[in-house]
């Protein structure tokens, strides 16, 4: 298989994570690793390329791009294989994990992996099909909410509202987000292609979603909320996205990001719980790394945990589960 770079013609009907407008946000090296069989394109894959202290690093923004429907999960592997050689070519340390919207089919051999999935709906249902799919407490509780006076808005007017509950929600799990500047330049990038709700009790705002997508799926990537929202303000925000994307004719709503087994009783099976009652499927796929130069990989791994007193990415945090 021949693999090199692209200019990919980006339209509506892939990932809006593969598109130009997203790729080049906080990137000035990004692009499309191609895999071509017989001078024809079979494979495409999003890429961004950064620099942190002295490593250079690459991470896949999608899963890998089809471009004929013909093709099997072994010719991707084999695609991802002759990626990963072709990239200990150029001058870059490691491929980073993916972002958790990101569901690969197969992983390149040698690569370190783990099972991951998303709860992702079908909105080619009927609107009435979709409501029955939900849990009955979700039910119940939008339409608790509803009754309560819950109202959701849209729209970039909102963008200042939701940065403020995103940063209070980051800052409750301890953790950084970007600039008020870096994500209204995000935002503005995406044009027509994200969607920013917040739900709403007397004007004072609950919780917040920020969609970006294309026709064929919206993404739940940043949620956020005040510490305690009116119960049901959540969930009718949620349901409101779902009846607009449907309404607008996208394919799939994505919550974006669910492991395989969560420690029970912990935060996270608390929001996959949450997640799942929406009727979504658990669609499964993987997340994976590998170094190109394993002593700098090595060496980054263990700068992150020690500067930043963590247990590493995803794939760290779930591969020590199953040591211990």
């Amino acid at each position: 298989m021949k693999i090199k770079n692209i200019n990919f013609k980006w339209n509506n009907n892939y990932s809006i994570f593969s598109s130009e407008k997203f790729l080049s946000n906080n990137s000035l090296n990004y692009g499309w690793i191609s895999g071509f069989i017989e001078d024809e394109l079979k494979f495409v894959l999003p890429y961004q390329i950064r620099k942190s202290l002295f490593f250079k690093h690459i991470k896949f923004i999608t899963e890998t791009i089809y471009i004929d429907d013909k093709l099997r999960i072994e010719d991707e592997k084999e695609f991802l294989n002759s990626t990963i050689a072709f990239l200990k070519k150029k001058n870059i340390d490691f491929v980073s994990q993916s972002p958790t919207h990101v569901l690969f089919k197969t992983y390149p051999d040698d690569a370190k992996f783990i099972d991951f999935a998303s709860y992702v709906i079908d909105l080619s249902l009927s609107e009435d099909e979709l409501w029955a799919n939900l849990h009955q407490k979700h039910r119940n509780i939008i339409r608790n909410a509803i009754k309560n006076n819950i109202i959701i808005k849209e729209g970039l007017n909102e963008i200042e509202s939701a940065y403020n509950l995103l940063i209070s929600t980051m800052k409750r799990s301890n953790k950084s987000f970007m600039s008020f500047e870096k994500f209204k330049e995000l935002i503005t990038k995406l044009e027509d292609n994200v969607k920013i709700f917040v739900a709403y009790h007397n004007n004072i705002p609950q919780g917040c979603a920020v969609l970006p997508f294309s026709n064929i799926k919206a993404y739940y990537s940043y949620g956020g909320s005040i510490s305690k929202p009116i119960l049901g303000a959540i969930n009718l925000l949620h349901w409101h996205a779902i009846k607009y994307f449907k309404g607008i004719n996208v394919g799939y709503y994505d919550f974006v990001g669910a492991r395989i087994k969560p420690e029970i009783g912990s935060k996270i099976e608390g929001i996959q719980r949450f997640k799942s009652r929406f009727g979504g499927v658990f669609l499964k796929g993987y997340l994976w790394k590998i170094p190109l130069k394993k002593w700098k990989s090595y060496l980054y791994d263990f700068l992150y945990r020690s500067l930043k007193n963590r247990a590493g990415d995803i794939i760290d945090q779930e591969s020590m589960k199953t040591i211990k």
